[in-house]
Formats: C-alpha cells, sequence, structure tokens
C-alpha cells in the first residue's frame, strides 16, 4: 500500500518532485515489502507448495465451479502420477526434493528509478536491482532516450518491455538495440498490451 501511495505522490506532484528516502523507511514501504517475500519464503520451505501435497492448496478465493472441477481434476492426475512413480521406484531422495523445492520470483515495473537505484547493487557479472528479479518498463517509461530506459540497459537483470498500439516497429528495433546489444538470449520479454479493439482477429 505505502508503494502505491508512493507512485500516487510521484504522479500528483509531478516525476521531477523531490524523492524522499523516509518513505522508504519510515513509511514502511520497504518493511512490509520484505515481510512479504519473507512470509512467502517460509511458507514455500514448509512444504506448502510440494506437489506431494496439492489437495492442502487453498482454493478458497476461487468461485468459479468450472475452475474447481479442473483443479480437481489436475490433483487427482499429480497424486495418481506421483503412486506410479512410488510404484516403479522413481519417487528416490533426489526426485522427492525437487518435488519439493519452490523457487520464487518477484517482478515490478521499474517506475521509480529512486527505489530503484537504492536497491541496485554491483557484483562480480555487473549492478544488479535488487528490487526484484525481474522488472519492466511500460508504455509511459520506455523512451528510447529516457531515464527509465538508461537505467534498466544498465542492469544484468532480466527486463521486459510493454508493448502498446501506439509503439513503431523501427522503435521497438532501437529500443531492443539498447536494452540488449549482444543479443542475449532471455534477457528481453516483449509484452504485448494492445488492447481487444486494437488487434484484428
Amino acid at each position: 500500500m505505502e508503494s502505491i501511495q508512493m507512485t500516487e505522490n510521484l504522479i500528483q506532484t509531478g516525476c521531477c518532485s523531490t524523492f524522499h528516502e523516509s518513505r522508504l523507511v519510515n513509511g514502511r514501504a520497504y518493511f512490509h515489502s520484505a515481510t512479504t517475500l519473507n512470509y512467502l519464503r517460509a511458507l514455500l520451505s514448509s512444504g506448502f507448495a510440494s506437489l506431494h501435497s496439492p489437495q492442502e492448496w487453498s482454493l478458497g478465493h476461487v468461485r468459479s465451479s468450472t475452475l474447481l472441477k479442473e483443479y480437481t481434476q489436475t490433483v487427482t492426475s499429480v497424486l495418481d502420477c506421483l503412486d506410479f512413480m512410488a510404484h516403479i521406484g522413481a519417487d528416490n531422495p533426489f526426485v522427492s526434493e525437487v518435488l519439493d523445492r519452490t523457487e520464487i520470483f518477484t517482478s515490478h515495473e521499474a517506475l521509480l528509478l529512486d527505489y530503484e537505484e537504492k536497491l541496485t547493487r554491483q557484483s562480480a557479472d555487473g549492478w544488479i536491482d535488487g528490487s526484484a528479479h525481474y522488472i519492466w518498463v511500460g508504455e509511459r517509461t520506455r523512451e528510447l532516450d529516457g531515464a527509465h530506459i538508461e537505467f534498466i540497459r544498465g542492469v544484468e537483470n532480466p527486463i521486459g518491455i510493454k508493448l502498446g498500439p501506439s509503439l513503431e516497429g523501427e522503435e521497438l528495433l532501437r529500443l531492443l538495440d539498447a536494452v540488449n546489444p549482444k543479443c542475449e538470449i532471455g534477457k528481453v520479454t516483449l509484452i504485448s498490451r494492445y488492447g481487444h479493439n486494437n488487434v484484428s482477429p
């Protein structure tokens, strides 16, 4: 919630407004972000997301009976597969460890550059934005000569670029040349967001 308030404050007062670091700490934005991630890590390390117990995953938020039926069928299929693996001896400790282990990755728009810069560190491989594993720029922040593109082209994180109806092909090629000059596979994800009214059937 605090990060939303920070963003709204920038929008209301203008992008050139003074950035207050205290909003990150005293405003508890960092605290809530870290607490959420720590909670997820604890939850996942407890075996909550283990494929051995999919029936324990909560679906209280799903209101569609069709989705619940499909999920139940999928769970039954997964459990049948695990039973089969156990019967043929394929459910060894190594496989069990892989099935129990779950990784979590975070992503957000690199909108507040002051925030991103404060969490960016230099490593042996280059600069890493520690605010998220995967960061992206949107329709408003992907100007070729803008600060946001300059920032994301300087970090080693995988990055995304949102493509809207206003983006021309030549501009996209220039963006890709800027953020991924070595054509590194997996470095850039293009996120299409045209709106259903702007896409031909």
